[in-house]
């Protein structure tokens, strides 16, 4: 996962464990060796491969634990 000039983060769709999953508007859970995150995917961008296209991620500054924790107290199912 790396950054680009508009200060989103990005990776290629190969790295996805389930391509139909990632669509625009859609949360995904991305990690590294430091930690698992939100993101909510922004874009497909083809300019680069037309087979491995690189997804456009705004990370959101909250782990996966802490929204379970939030959902917990307000007691809405995960």
């Amino acid at each position: 996962m790396l950054g680009d000039g508009d200060e989103y983060n990005w990776t290629v769709l190969s790295r996805a464990r389930n391509v139909a999953d990632v669509v625009p508007g859609s949360a995904v859970v991305m990690g590294s060796g430091i930690g698992n995150y939100l993101a909510k995917i922004i874009a497909w961008d083809f300019e680069a491969s037309d087979d491995d296209p690189m997804v456009v991620l705004d990370l959101v500054p909250l782990t996966p634990h802490a929204v379970e924790q939030a959902l917990a107290r307000a007691r809405v199912p995960v």
